[in-house]
């Protein structure tokens, strides 16, 4: 049997990138309690190393103590988690991947300017609800063509569409 590897076989750029960071602050000798908020990427094999490390996954902020060292897993998160963990003196090691970090910084941008925000993809994904938390999350999201026919669009409003990054570019359109 022969066996074929894709060429691009293998984690994105902006898991890669997480991966490498993590793995750089748990390889300091100095870290040890070193947090990340919900899994560092969607590969629990991959996890179980970074655990076996040290790593400790947490789902909420107040399950840190004070002082300590929280990695931002990949997908990101909403702005308000920046403010609570400084609130909490954590040294933040951020490493959300650079597109969606964009994603965050347009988001933002426009929900202050006054647009209506709207996200394309799955509701439920880390990545949307970290989106979602830089316009207040007040992002209408939509995941079908069946729901934007449930938006009432008003024309007296401006909108600013944006897209999950692992959204298929014909799914989009």
């Amino acid at each position: 049997m022969e066996v074929k590897i894709a060429e691009n076989a293998g984690f994105c750029f902006g898991v890669k990138r997480a991966m490498n960071m993590a793995w750089d602050e748990l390889e300091n000798k100095d870290n040890n309690n070193v947090y990340s908020l919900g899994p560092l990427i969607h590969n629990k094999q991959a996890v179980d190393k970074y655990k076996e490390k040290g790593l400790v996954e947490i789902d909420s902020l107040e399950d840190i103590p004070n002082n300590s060292k929280l990695i931002i897993r990949s997908h990101g998160v909403a702005e308000k988690i920046y403010d609570e963990s400084k609130a909490k003196n954590m040294d933040i090691v951020d490493t959300t991947c650079p597109y969606v970090k964009k994603i965050h910084d347009i988001v933002k941008q426009f929900s202050d300017k006054g647009y209506k925000i709207i996200i394309v993809g799955n509701v439920t994904h880390p990545e949307i609800i970290g989106i979602n938390g830089w316009c207040k999350n007040e992002a209408i999201v939509i995941n079908s063509e069946k729901e934007i026919e449930n938006i009432s669009f008003n024309t007296d409003e401006k909108y600013c569409v944006v897209s999950q990054t692992t959204a298929n570019l014909e799914f989009f359109d």
